[in-house]
C-alpha cells in the first residue's frame, strides 16, 4: 500500500467542484481510488472548519485545513504550518502538491511531486490595479522561490515546463490533467449555428474578444448564436457584458446564460457546433480538454498550453492572439461544414481519450508516486 497526501484545493462535495484544479484534482482522485495500493489524502485547503472526512466516491480520505487571511500572504507561512502538521499526522509515502508550491516547506517529511495549473508570473501581466498585481507578484515570488525544492514535476503542457525553465530542478514528467467519464458519454444533439463558451466568466478569458467575433460573424451574414457559459467574476462585470451586448446590437446572437450544473454544461456540450475560447492566457484549460471529449471541434487562440492540448486543423483551429477577423473566419468555416466539424469533432475524440481519460491519467500518475517513493511498481493492483 501506498500512502499518497494531496495538497490542493478540493470541493465539498463532487457535485460543488469549481474551477480547473478543483476539476482536475478530483477526476484524478477518482481514477486512483481504481488502484487498490493506493491510500489517497486530500489535504483540501479553504475557508471550511478542520475537519477529516472518509469518502466512498471517490475513495479517500479528505483533510480540511482552514486556510489563513489574506492567502496570498500567509499560505506560505501560517497556512504552511497548518498543512505540515496535517502531513505529519499522515505520516505519507510520497507527498503531492496541486498549484501552489510555496505550501510546503523545505523540510518535507516525504518525497515531493508538483503539478502547476497556473504561472503567477504570466497573471500578474493581465491584472489591473495594484492590490491585484501586488498579489499576484508575492504569489509569483514565493513560488520562484520554492518550485526547485521539488523531486518530481508533473507537466500537464510543453507550455508550463518552457514557461519555467530552471525553476524546475525534478524529474519531469507530462501528464495532461483528467477529465469526467461522463464528458466521454455527451449525446450529441447539434444545435448546427451554436457557438459555445464555457468556463469562467471573467477579463481574463477575454469574453469581449468573442464578442468582438460575434460582430464579425453578424457583419458577414452568417446566422449563429454565442452561448456564454458559467459563473462570472462579479456582478458588475456581469451587467458591462449585459450592457455591452445590447450595445453592440447582439441581443439576437449572444445569450449571457449564467454558470449550469455539471450535467447542464454536458447539455450545452451536446447542442454545440463549435467550442470558442479567446483567452489571454491559459496553461491547461479542462474545458479544453472536456469539448474534446464531447466531440466538440474547437476555434482558440494560441496561447499558453492550448497549442499543445489541440491539434490544429484535425481538432479545431487554433488563431493568433488578436486577430479577430482571423477567428471569424475559422469559426465561419466550421458553421458551414457538417463534414469539417464531424471530422473533427471524431478526432477529438480520439486525442481526449489518449490523453485525458481518468483511467490513462491516474495511471502515469501512480507511477510518478512509485517512482517518488522509491518503490517498484506493483504488477497488478487493480
Amino acid at each position: 500500500m501506498l500512502k499518497v497526501a494531496m495538497v490542493t484545493s478540493f470541493p465539498r462535495t463532487p457535485p460543488e467542484a469549481h474551477g480547473g484544479v478543483e476539476i482536475a484534482c478530483l477526476r484524478l482522485a477518482e481514477g486512483l481510488a481504481t488502484y487498490d495500493d493506493i491510500d489517497l489524502h486530500v489535504i483540501a485547503l479553504g475557508a471550511a472548519p478542520p475537519t477529516t472526512e472518509r469518502w466512498t466516491e471517490p475513495r479517500c480520505t479528505v483533510h480540511r485545513v482552514r486556510a489563513a487571511w489574506p492567502g496570498f500572504l500567509t499560505y506560505w507561512n501560517v497556512t504552511r504550518r497548518r498543512v505540515d502538521r496535517t502531513i505529519r499526522e499522515i505520516a505519507p509515502d510520497v507527498v503531492h502538491v496541486q498549484t501552489f508550491a510555496g505550501i510546503l516547506g523545505p523540510r518535507c517529511p516525504a518525497p515531493t511531486v508538483l503539478t502547476t495549473h497556473g504561472i503567477e508570473e504570466r497573471t500578474a501581466r493581465l491584472l489591473k490595479g495594484p492590490v491585484a498585481r501586488l498579489r499576484q507578484w508575492t504569489l509569483a515570488a514565493v513560488e520562484r522561490r520554492a518550485r526547485p525544492r521539488y523531486g518530481h514535476f508533473i507537466a500537464t503542457s510543453r507550455y508550463v515546463v518552457e514557461a519555467l525553465g530552471d525553476q524546475i530542478q525534478g524529474r519531469i514528467v507530462s501528464i495532461y490533467n483528467a477529465v469526467a467519464r461522463s464528458a466521454f458519454k455527451v449525446r450529441r444533439q447539434e444545435v448546427p449555428n451554436r457557438l459555445l463558451y464555457f468556463g469562467r466568466v471573467k477579463a481574463t478569458k477575454n469574453i469581449h474578444g468573442l464578442m468582438d467575433v460575434a460582430c464579425r460573424l453578424r457583419e458577414a451574414g452568417v446566422d449563429f448564436e454565442l452561448r456564454i457559459v458559467g459563473p462570472c467574476e462579479s456582478a458588475a462585470y456581469w451587467d458591462r457584458l449585459q450592457a455591452d451586448v445590447a450595445r453592440q446590437g447582439l441581443t439576437q446572437h449572444v445569450r449571457l446564460v449564467g454558470e449550469l450544473t455539471p450535467e447542464g454544461v454536458q447539455e450545452e456540450l451536446g447542442r454545440a457546433a463549435c467550442f470558442v475560447m479567446a483567452s489571454f492566457q491559459e496553461s491547461a484549460p479542462m474545458t479544453v480538454s472536456e469539448a474534446m471529449a464531447a466531440g466538440v471541434p474547437i476555434v482558440s487562440t494560441r496561447v499558453g498550453g492550448i497549442p499543445d492540448l489541440m491539434e490544429d486543423g484535425r481538432t479545431g483551429f487554433v488563431v493568433e492572439q488578436g486577430d479577430v477577423a482571423g477567428f471569424a473566419r475559422r469559426v465561419r468555416q466550421l458553421l458551414e461544414s457538417e463534414s469539417l466539424r464531424r471530422a473533427f469533432g471524431a478526432r477529438a475524440v480520439e486525442v481526449a481519450r489518449e490523453r485525458f481519460h481518468p483511467d490513462i491519467v491516474a495511471c502515469e500518475t501512480r507511477q510518478v508516486y512509485y517512482a517518488a517513493a522509491g518503490r517498484p511498481l506493483p504488477d497488478d493492483s487493480h
